[in-house]
Order: structure tokens, then sequence, then C-alpha cells
């Protein structure tokens, strides 16, 4: 009998054990080590943590240290929103990167914008761990942009919401390397961001006719905005820059899309103006090609900007809405 009752006593405990742990968070490995945000030694109040081998960080703490404002989190609707004044700019920094690279496929840009060695693309292709059935989703706001990500790597902790480091990447570009003792993380001031775009727009903006027709025709086939912006003439980019300030750099989706670019027509009513007629084959959400191609005539001048002789476009008539910046 005492046997039974140590027996029973055993199982009861057992179950308790069980029911007592079940549904709480798991026990995570808690770090407590040096933060260094671009080279500054950061204190912050909260440990970071490993899970499932990936490198959880206190989501607000970081935003607010690295220059997002506005954080909150919506229980209700599980969205986290935060504003991060650089983000839009940071795409722009990526179109031209993107431009840069694919410049030899398809319609290709010019010779001298072919080969360039440029810096490694700064976005991670890490897929983060799902750790969450249940996601959250981040709402990221610049100005008037906005976009929205889902997340699955996320604990909630009893102050922080812990996050999946890349996420660091994502919103502000950011690099993380981590030693035993040590977490740095980089990332471009806006400072940096407004060096690189103007680099880069000096060096794309087109020498020629041909070059500005390339780079509209290469950044509607690639759905870059950035390409498309800098063959534009200034009251054009004037013109545009509400559609990018709430729609991005990223023109149109996966699908419809342009393909091959055919130039029927090349016209000079004078030696500084060329107009083009171009035509498109697009390809339709159904995966097939539309019946007929898409068509635009394209006017480009010569313009001399700071002693230097360069090509613009000036107008660009026929279908624009969705594949292009000007809609």
């Amino acid at each position: 009998m005492k046997k039974q009752r140590l027996s029973l006593l055993f199982i009861l405990g057992f179950l308790y054990l069980i029911l007592f742990n079940f549904g709480r968070p798991p026990v995570h490995a808690a770090d407590e080590k040096q933060i260094f945000l671009n080279k500054t030694a950061a204190d912050c109040p909260y440990k970071l943590i490993h899970h499932k081998q990936e490198l959880l960080v206190p989501f607000e703490w970081f935003i607010k240290n690295m220059g997002g404002t506005n954080y909150s989190y919506h229980p209700e609707t599980k969205t986290i929103s935060v504003t991060v004044d650089n983000y839009l700019k940071q795409q722009e920094y990526l179109s031209y990167l993107n431009g840069l690279a694919n410049a030899s496929l398809d319609y290709p840009l010019a010779s001298r914008l072919q080969g360039f060695t440029l810096s490694p693309y700064p976005i991670s292709n890490d897929s983060p761990a799902i750790l969450n059935q249940t996601p959250l989703y981040l709402e990221i706001h610049s100005g008037s942009f906005a976009i929205t990500f889902t997340l699955y790597d996320y604990q909630l902790g009893t102050e922080q919401l812990y996050v999946g480091a890349n996420w660091l990447n994502t919103l502000f570009l950011a690099t993380i390397d981590e030693t035993k003792s040590e977490v740095h993380i980089t990332y471009p001031t806006r400072d940096m961001l407004d060096e690189k775009i103007t680099h880069f727009q000096r060096v794309l903006s087109p020498l020629t006719k041909e070059e500005a027709l390339a780079l509209w025709i290469h950044g509607l086939q690639y759905r870059n905005g950035g390409l498309q912006y800098v063959a534009l003439s200034k009251p054009l980019r004037s013109k545009v820059l509400s559609y990018i300030q709430t729609n991005g750099f990223v023109t149109g989706g996966s699908s419809p899309s342009l393909e091959t670019a055919h130039v029927v027509s090349a016209t000079m009513p004078s030696d500084d103006e060329v107009i083009y007629t171009v035509e498109f084959q697009e390809r339709l959400v159904s995966n097939e090609y539309a019946p007929h191609p898409l068509t635009q005539i394209i006017t480009i001048k010569k313009e001399i900007v700071d002693s230097k002789e360069f090509w613009f476009i000036q107008k660009v008539e026929g279908r624009l809405d969705y594949y292009t910046i000007l809609n």
C-alpha cells in the first residue's frame, strides 16, 4: 500500500510539473554583452537572449537608440509601429545599387556603367527563424511612405518585446557582428546616405541620349524607380516626388511585368532633341503575353548643367500607369 501511495504521489507530482510549465515561454540563455552602435559603446538595461541559434534583441530600446521614433505596440492587432526617417532614403540608395549591379542585363545600361566594383548588398538574405506560429506585424513609416512586414522571430519579455537582430538590418541596413563579449551594430547615418546617393546620381546622370533611354527602359524592366528618376529632367523629377514619397522606389509588382523592349523609331527635330518610340513586350498575371505591345513615346533633350552636357527625358507619352514613377 505504501509503495502504491508513493507511486501515486510521484505521478501527481509529474503531472503538476507538466501542467505548471505548459504554455510558459521557454527559458533562453541571457547574455550580458557590451553593445557598440557605430563603434560607440551603449549601455543597454536589457539582456540580449539567444534562442534556436538566433540573437534576439530588445526591439524598442534598439530602435530608439538607432534613430527610430514613435515606437508603439498595438496588442489588439499585434502590430509594431515605428518611424524611421532614413528608411525611404535607404531605399533610394538600394535602388541605385541594384541598378548598377544589374547594368549588363536585359536592355543594358551604358558600357561605362557596367563592371563597377560595388559595396556588398547591405540587406541580409538570411531567413529568420520561426519562433512563433502567430505572427506580429512590423509597420515602418518614413514620411508619407509606409510598408508592413510579418515577424515570426520574436519573444514577449516581461519588459520588452524581443525580435531577431536581423530586423535591425531591415530597418537601418545594419550589420551585426557578435563575439563572446561584444555585439557591434554598424549602420549608415543620414549624412553617409546623402553622400552615397549624391555620388550615384552623379555617376548615373546620362551623358548621351542613348544613356537616358537605357536608364528609362532598364528601370522599367527592373521596376527600378531610382534609374527612372535619374533619367528625368529637373521639372519631371519635381513632378514625381509626391509619388516616390508615398510609394517608394519600386514600381509595379512581380506580375504583370515589362520584358523585351524594341526601339521602333528615333526622330531628331533638332541636334539637341530626340523622340523615341519604344514598344515593350508585356507579360500578364496569367503568365501569357499581352496581344499588343505597350508603347511609349519618349522625348529627350540636351541640357547644360554646371558647364557639363547631359541628356534628360522631358516627356513620356503612352501608358505610364503601374510601371513608372510618372503614373
